[in-house]
């Protein structure tokens, strides 16, 4: 079965670079054709996966001639992009000339037709259309041989992924996706397609989520779409061009569509368990993979990659100094040439440019984190705070309410004066005094409500105030209900009931009365809580990001000792200076609990190092030294 993978602009980029660190850790299997599709806008994110792409291939290649079992580095991916060059600058020159240009006039804004194509088209997908169009028209295929493969009888899986909020990315999945559908109709029971939807995160649009959900009413031209992504108020602080918990997301959702005996058909979303993000989030396998391949990661930089690097550079450095897992694998290196040892030196780029960028990619994942999982116990504790305050602002608001209602039925003024021409003075002034009281208390709790919506961000707020209608709905039906039952049995009791028994038919009218009087209270409680959930949407408050104070440090979670991994992040170059050896010191002393939670027998890179004995000669000592490294490591975390 041939795996298709069709990635469009930077977010496209960005789900690229997910999945190829997913085969570095083991944990994608099957050769992949990967297309990405981009514009000038996304140039320097193609260049720097396409340079990623290229060290795997070559490490991958490396890895296929060391003997034994291996756990990552083994899977086929094959990289292109398209297109190649754009033809023109805007749609403007394209249509140039004669009718096209009358047309284009017709048909586009001023704005539209000039805007540069090579840059970002957030928010100009009719641009992007018209020029998918045009390229299709001129014949410049993506996936050329597309009908030739359906016709040997292949099956096809093929999977789209792009961002919701780019112009670029919707308009593409949308005309590729069509045309090549199209053109497989007359074999479609050999093609299998899904649709992977990014929502934006970051970025200055503030209107990005509605743009996206006005964009994924169109997106659906497959029978399995993945829509992932997080509350808008919950990533509206996450780092713009960093990597985001989404994309990695997006490489599991892919992976498994491609490994699924049976695909699964309609929408779908990604659910990441309540509390701190941990591996029960992901598939079972993720937890051997890329937990291996961070500890991988920290035991080159620290102990491996040095040593190796020092001893293909400056060959007689060894004579005073034995490491026997550097005998056992580059024992061959003084009997090399400069261009032998420079070859070497290379594989040794990119295995260790591999790691790093990986630990890079899984630190910033980590970093940007939403508040609901960076620090769980404390967002929920303010969440809970803020619906407890907004229950008593709530109850205190319709209090008052149907107090003045009733004061006002009463023949009261309707000045809050609470005076009415049968009241003494002594009474209007105690009446008045309860009024002030109960105002007061409305007041601070509003202001306290206000401060509290903004900690926990706006898209808690909505749904706060959501939870707040769905129970006062409840109640307020369950009320009515009752008090309606109550009436009639009264009714009822009263045609019957004889003088002596005519003051319980009082007393149960006066109970009746009060549930009424608690039941408006309810009422005007839902009433206000639905017109304030309403202004608040008016006021576009969901894409506030709550300012809970959230430490910039990697959170606590249920997958890497964030101290571990901040020291690894800040490690200098490795010098002779007394405070880059405390760092290095400290970061290897941190390395054996990097993996959360641990088994018990971890390993010391010391005591690892002393493990490495092999004494073959290897075509790669590089790739057999990283896989026995990966396998010393599997062991300790199954």
């Amino acid at each position: 079965m041939k795996r298709l993978l069709m990635l469009f602009g930077s977010a496209g980029c960005a789900v690229a670079q997910g999945m190829l660190y997913a085969a570095c850790a083991g944990a994608w299997s099957g050769e992949t054709d990967v297309l990405l599709i981009t514009n000038g806008a996304s140039a320097e994110a193609v260049e720097r996966t396409s340079l990623l792409y290229a060290r795997y291939g070559r490490m991958r290649t490396l890895m296929e001639d060391v003997p034994g079992d291996k756990l990552g580095f083994t899977a086929p991916l094959q990289l292109r992009t398209w297109p190649h060059v754009l033809p023109r600058r805007s749609l403007a020159e394209w249509a140039a000339a004669g009718d096209d240009r009358l047309l284009c006039q017709a048909l586009f804004s001023r704005e539209t037709a000039e805007h540069d194509l090579n840059t970002d088209l957030s928010g100009q997908e009719a641009a992007a259309r018209a020029l998918f169009a045009e390229l299709l028209r001129s014949g410049d295929a993506p996936v050329p041989g597309w009908e030739e493969n359906l016709e040997q009888g292949q099956h096809v899986r093929l999977v789209m992924a792009g961002s919701l909020s780019d112009g670029w990315s919707m308009a593409g999945m949308e005309a590729l996706g069509k045309d090549m559908l199209r053109r497989a109709e007359p074999r479609a029971s050999q093609v299998e397609a899904a649709t992977v939807l990014l929502w934006p995160y970051a970025g200055d649009d503030e209107h990005a989520h509605e743009h996206a959900a006005q964009a994924i009413r169109t997106a659906w031209h497959t029978d399995t779409v993945y829509a992932l992504g997080l509350n808008e108020s919950d990533c509206a602080s996450a780092e713009a061009g960093a990597a985001h918990l989404v994309e990695w997301l997006a490489a599991s959702c892919i992976d498994s569509f491609f490994r699924a005996e049976s695909v699964p058909t309609g929408l779908m979303s990604y659910r990441v368990g309540p509390g701190k993000l941990g591996w029960e989030s992901f598939p079972a396998a993720y937890r051997v993979c890329f937990g291996s391949l961070m500890k991988a990661s920290a035991a080159f930089r620290m102990t491996f990659e040095p040593a190796i690097r020092r001893g293909l550079t400056s060959p007689k450095w060894l004579r005073d100094k034995l490491i026997g897992w550097y005998a056992a694998y580059f024992r061959q290196v003084q009997k090399m040439d400069d261009e032998q040892r420079k070859a070497w030196l290379n594989e040794l780029d990119d295995a260790s440019a591999l790691l790093e960028s990986y630990r890079a990619w899984m630190t910033d994942i980590l970093r940007n984190l939403p508040p609901v999982l960076r620090s769980a116990s404390a967002v929920e504790e303010a969440r809970n705070a803020a619906a407890e305050n907004y229950r008593q602002y709530v109850e205190t608001a319709s209090q008052l309410t149907v107090m003045l209602r009733e004061a006002e039925e009463s023949g009261l003024s309707q000045e809050k004066t609470v005076h009415r021409h049968d009241m003494t003075d002594n009474e209007s002034e105690k009446m008045l005094k309860v009024f002030q009281q109960i105002e007061v208390k409305k007041l601070a709790l509003a202001h306290r409500q206000e401060e509290m919506n903004r900690r926990i961000g706006g898209a808690a707020q909505l749904l706060m105030m959501k939870e707040a209608i769905r129970r006062l709905k409840a109640e307020s039906a369950e009320l009515h209900a009752q008090a309606e039952e109550a009436a009639r049995r009264i009714n009822e009791a009263e045609q019957i009931a004889t003088v002596e028994e005519q003051h319980r038919i009082a007393t149960a009218r006066t109970k009746l009365q009060r549930m009424e009087r608690y039941m408006a209270q309810v009422d005007a409680s839902l009433a206000l809580v639905k017109k304030e959930r309403q202004q608040a949407k008016d006021e576009n408050v969901r894409r506030l990001p709550p300012e809970i104070a959230v430490d910039n440090a990697l959170p606590e979670s249920g997958m890497f000792d964030p101290a571990a991994l901040d020291k690894l992040a800040g490690l200098p170059a490795q010098g002779d200076d007394r405070q880059g050896k405390k760092l290095w010191a400290e970061a290897e002393a941190a390395w054996t609990t990097m993996l959360l939670p641990v088994r018990g027998d971890e390993l010391s890179l010391a005591e690892m190092a002393g493990r490495m004995r092999t004494k073959e000669d290897l075509k790669s000592p590089v790739a057999a030294l990283l896989r026995d490294v990966v396998l010393a490591i599997v062991k300790e975390v199954r």
